[in-house]
């Protein structure tokens, strides 16, 4: 969920949600996953109908709304590679000029594709990234965990044209070697 607490945006006070739209066929197995948001400008009482961020068909989670100081959203996701491993995956991402009401066509590739860690000990959010962006420029921000060598590392990637290109990951976590590390958020 994001609130947009931008002042003298078009969509001030917004509040936007977003999530998976599991679609099963008549066995109950999933056969896509495709994602959705819905927006209230009334505190919550009510809310638009679901519109589609992607289309169905694909398999895509993890969603990350994020508003912009000029009052446009960007929603960060992933989308599972064919193969059927969680730990593989592409950043995606989409803008919406009118705070949720609809996306743009074509994705963004934020990163692709990422080798995500996969904790075998503790539950983890293996392909959960977190987003974020800059109260003054705009800029937007994209962290997650990835293996590097067989260790995994937290990667930051960043925008600064509302989700148009994205600059190559840096990583940023130092942990020795072996060492898990997992579920990075930014703000």
């Amino acid at each position: 969920m994001a609130v947009n607490d931008f002042p003298g945006t078009a969509a001030t006070g917004r509040l936007v949600s977003s999530w998976s739209n599991f679609i099963s066929n008549t066995a109950g197995a999933t056969t896509s996953i495709n994602l959705v948001s819905s927006f209230s400008d009334d505190r919550g009482a009510t809310w638009s109908a679901p519109a589609a961020i992607t289309p169905t068909g694909g398999v895509h989670q993890g969603t990350q709304p994020v508003f912009l100081p000029d009052g446009s959203l960007y929603v960060v996701y992933i989308e599972f590679l064919p193969g059927g491993r969680a730990t593989l995956f592409n950043i995606q991402g989409k803008h919406s000029a009118d705070g949720g009401l609809t996306y743009s066509p074509t994705a963004a590739k934020i990163v692709d594709p990422v080798n995500g860690w996969d904790d075998p000990t503790v539950r983890d959010g293996v392909f959960l990234p977190s987003a974020t962006a800059s109260r003054q420029t705009g800029e937007l921000f994209v962290t997650y965990v990835a293996v590097v060598g067989d260790t995994p590392r937290v990667h930051v990637t960043k925008s600064a044209n509302r989700g148009s290109t994205w600059s190559p990951p840096v990583v940023v976590s130092d942990q020795p070697v072996g060492v898990s590390v997992m579920n990075p958020a930014i703000v």
